[in-house]
């Protein structure tokens, strides 16, 4: 049968409120996780580019200028917006795990959440790299024609 949208609501409420713990912890894992793995590159990404100025300092727009026009810049934009992508995706997967699993009656805590993730990482890096891809593909003829 047919459910109604008030009737969908409701039940997506009635789960958030069973699972809101879980789905919250969940998410500050994976934050500690991007904060971990995306600090790192964004402080040595940081290095790089002062250590290609002289003087030791670097302002906004020379870090703009080294993001866009040179080829380790615009790698280093790709490569960053693919991690965060990867990230985001494998955190969502974990939010996910825990929604079905609360639909279904069961109990999947934070705990267990995010080695699912992990096992499921294939897949979800998989579909990440495509999205990645057809952005460029999407991107790259306006950014040859722009010059």
């Amino acid at each position: 049968m047919w459910k109604t949208t008030a009737t969908i609501l409701s039940e997506a409420l009635r789960g958030l409120r069973r699972s809101w713990r879980e789905l919250a912890a969940t998410d500050v894992a994976w934050k500690a996780i991007a904060f971990a793995v995306l600090t790192p590159a964004t402080l040595n990404l940081l290095r790089w580019a002062v250590s290609h100025r002289e003087g030791g300092v670097i302002t906004d727009t020379e870090i703009a200028t080294i993001l866009l026009t040179t080829l380790p810049g615009l790698l280093a934009l790709v490569l960053g917006g693919a991690v965060l992508a990867a990230i985001t995706a494998l955190e969502v997967t974990g939010l996910m795990a825990i929604g079905f699993a609360e639909a279904e009656g069961k109990k999947l805590d934070a705990r267990r959440a995010i080695p699912f993730s992990f096992s499921r990482a294939h897949r979800v890096l998989a579909l990440t790299g495509h999205m990645a891809v057809r952005i460029l593909a999407g991107v790259l003829p306006f950014a040859l024609g722009g010059g």
